[in-house]
């Protein structure tokens, strides 16, 4: 029989089956992972049964019949890392054996048994996974204690009870030591089951988020080669990883030497951020990136470099350009309106003036007869005038305020007379070189405005050569046979180009030489507005105008206009002689009416003038049909000339009425019906067409 010291050093030398139990309690807790808690449960206790077999199969005798081993220990165990299950399957297995074995501890031995057990469960309700050293230590004592009254059912309860108080020393402490190591080594194991198994999941997760990014992820080290990167850069760059690792990041660089310039900013900043940077993808197009990157010095990995994220950016930079261009269309509309607005006030207050010195003209024409003295210098005053009109008219087009008077011309006959006035004004050391005008190309067009491109074009070539040069003109012919991005429509087309040998325009500058105001002359030079108004006639005209420019060599200005072939609706315009009467007439205008009044007088006509228009409404309410012909300005200052001509039409609805206007329609001078204005007369007007239109409105009123 054992006792003392030898007892618990052969207790504790049944303790080597406990290494066999952590081996197998990791390679249970891996492969039941899964698996319902049950099922779990019943696997623990078959294994924790099995090594209790072994445990008991080392026979320890204490007394006749009476043994002792470790069991115990593997019941507790069993129960406090199994659960109540597999403590009760563990008890039975050791039950059966124990009364296989016989003997007079049976009872005691299964009475232990239950209470390890119990135990056990108990333990492994109120345990945490974090079990700390102390809290083992205080199961082990109370485990210890609640198992010793299994010796009393041994032989009598005297017999039990004296068994246990010379057992609870050394077998207590065998038995504590066992609980103890076997609840710190499975706790360990445990913990580092959990442990592993979290860093698996996290890694999943990790890994699954990496590959779910769309942002690239990536790791260069310090040489520029990539050793990591994610698989998004197979949408952003058209690469897989697995082609790109290894490799030199400038070798995607569409500019490698920025490359420098970043590891520069990282060295010295620690970081870059945002950084917009163009690389090449797989199939050669650009893709444009963000860069968020920082330095790496990971001692622990032993790695130095970079690291951070790319993100694609083209499509952004793509809508930032689009959102600009609609900004630039935008503030291109507001400036047309704008400057459609400005030609409408200068219409108006400068053919004023052009009337006031028309009439003056036409005037001191009539006093000094066709054979005075100055008759030359008074025609020249009329023809600028007709000249200044015309430029009012273009702009008017320009702004669309006006429709152009279009007509099928001879286009080189225009062209002779737009040169004849270019070779006045643009210095001899510019050479102008023109083809043969003999020929015969008509375009339904302006004539004014055709004359007004070529004076533009030429003058804006003029300006191109200071220091003198040569300006080459060509008309040729060419068929066109299907719709292009320049036409609107098929045909025969007209091109007339303009070429200079100056300096060219620069790249930058080409695609806003159209925009109204613009210019690169100095101030004084220039008002950026010829080449728009050439633009604004040409597609009215159904045309284009294209440009080329080699800088520092030549430019070419080409205008595409649609050929006519019916040459029989070729238009010359006849000259109206002065048609006179002696009528009445009421005459109304805050600015020229003095001079007004002079011309109606020379055609013979009897003119009651009057600034005020309510003076002149007064003097018509007092004797309505004292007057043949009632002629007013539209723009004055108390009421417009067409409210004046609503009330003077209320007053006697069959007095005709001429409206003066410097606008080119009835809607624009604010009169959207008509109905009250008989004749519509555009400022400045000669007195050829002032006579016709206010006799063509008293014949039509008197029915003649």
């Amino acid at each position: 029989m054992l006792s003392g010291s030898s007892l618990f050093l052969n207790l504790f030398n049944n303790l080597a089956f406990f290494l066999l139990i952590v081996v197998l309690y990791a390679y249970i807790l891996k492969k039941t992972r899964n698996q319902n808690k049950y099922l779990k449960q019943t696997i623990m206790g078959i294994v924790f049964g099995i090594l209790l077999f072994g445990c008991m199969h080392v026979k320890i005798p204490v007394a006749e019949g009476v043994l002792v081993d470790q069991r115990n220990t593997f019941a507790i165990l069993s129960g406090a890392f199994g659960g109540p299950l597999s403590a009760l399957i563990t008890i039975v297995i050791g039950s059966i054996y124990r009364i296989y074995l016989g003997g007079q501890g049976i009872y005691g031995g299964i009475l232990g048994l239950l209470l390890s057990a119990v135990c056990g469960s108990v333990i492994f309700v109120i345990r945490k996974k974090d079990d700390s050293v102390f809290k083992n230590l205080t199961y082990s004592f109370i485990s210890t204690v609640l198992i010793l009254p299994g010796f009393l059912p041994i032989v009598s309860l005297q017999h039990g009870w004296n068994l246990m108080k010379s057992m609870a020393i050394p077998y207590g402490f065998a038995v504590m030591a066992g609980i103890f190591m076997g609840m710190i080594l499975l706790s360990n194991e445990e913990r580092r089951y959990i442990t592993t198994r979290e860093l698996v999941k996290s890694e999943k997760r990790f890994r699954k988020l990496f590959e779910s990014l769309v942002d690239v992820v990536f790791r260069i080290d310090l040489s520029g080669k990539i050793v990591l990167i994610s698989p998004s850069c197979k949408k952003v760059f058209g690469y897989d990883p697995e082609e790109v690792i290894g490799r030199q990041i400038t070798d995607y660089y569409k500019n490698p030497q920025n490359r420098n310039e970043i590891i520069k900013r990282i060295q010295r900043d620690g970081f870059v951020e945002n950084l917009e940077e163009e690389m090449i993808r797989k199939d050669g197009s650009t893709v444009i990136i963000s860069v968020n990157a920082k330095f790496i010095n990971d001692i622990n990995e032993g790695f130095l470099g970079t690291e951070g994220i790319i993100r694609d950016i083209t499509n952004l930079k793509n809508a930032e350009k689009e959102n600009r261009m609609l900004e630039e269309n935008l503030r291109q509309s507001q400036k047309m309106e704008s400057v459609g607005r400005l030609a409408g006030g200068i219409a108006h207050d400068f053919n004023n003036i052009l009337s006031a010195i028309f009439a003056y003209a036409e005037i001191a024409r009539d006093k000094t007869g066709e054979s005075g003295p100055v008759e030359e210098e008074i025609c020249g005053i009329i023809a600028s005038c007709e000249r200044a009109k015309d430029l009012i008219s273009h702009i008017l087009v320009f702004s669309r305020k006006s429709q152009p008077k279009k007509q099928i011309i001879k286009i080189e006959s225009i062209i002779h007379d737009a040169l004849s006035i270019v070779r006045a004004f643009i210095p001899s050391i510019i050479e102008i070189r023109y083809p043969d005008l003999s020929g015969s190309s008509y375009i339904y067009a302006d004539p004014t405005a055709i004359h007004q491109i070529i004076m533009n074009l030429c003058t804006n070539a003029y300006h191109a050569m200071p220091e003198g040069g040569i300006i080459e003109l060509k008309l040729e012919k060419k068929k066109i046979a299907d719709k292009i991005q320049l036409l609107k429509e098929s045909g025969n087309y007209l091109i007339l180009s303009v070429k200079d040998n100056g300096k060219g325009i620069e790249p930058e500058i080409v695609e806003r030489i159209f925009d109204p105001f613009f210019t690169t002359k100095k101030i004084g030079e220039g008002t950026g507005m010829g080449l728009s108004v050439v633009d604004g006639i040409v597609r009215d005209h159904n045309g284009k105008i294209t440009v080329e420019s080699i800088q520092g060599s030549e430019t070419i200005f080409r205008v595409f206009l649609p050929e006519v072939e019916n040459k029989n609706e070729l238009s010359t315009e006849e000259i109206p002689s002065l048609i006179k009467g002696t009528e009445r007439i009421l005459l109304v205008d805050d600015e020229v009416v003095v001079v007004t009044k002079q011309r109606l007088e020379i055609l013979g006509y009897k003119v009651n003038d009057f600034i005020s228009v309510r003076e002149a409404l007064n003097e018509f309410e007092i004797d309505p049909y004292k007057y043949d012909l009632v002629m007013t300005d539209q723009a004055m200052p108390e009421m417009t000339g067409r409210i004046f001509a609503e009330k003077i039409k209320k007053i006697r609805d069959d007095i005709p009425v001429v409206l003066c206007t410097g606008y080119n329609s009835p809607s624009d001078a604010g009169d959207n019906s008509g109905k009250d204005i008989d004749e519509l007369l555009i400022k400045p007007v000669s007195l050829e067409n002032l006579s016709a239109a206010i006799r063509k409105t008293l014949d039509k009123k008197s029915g003649h």
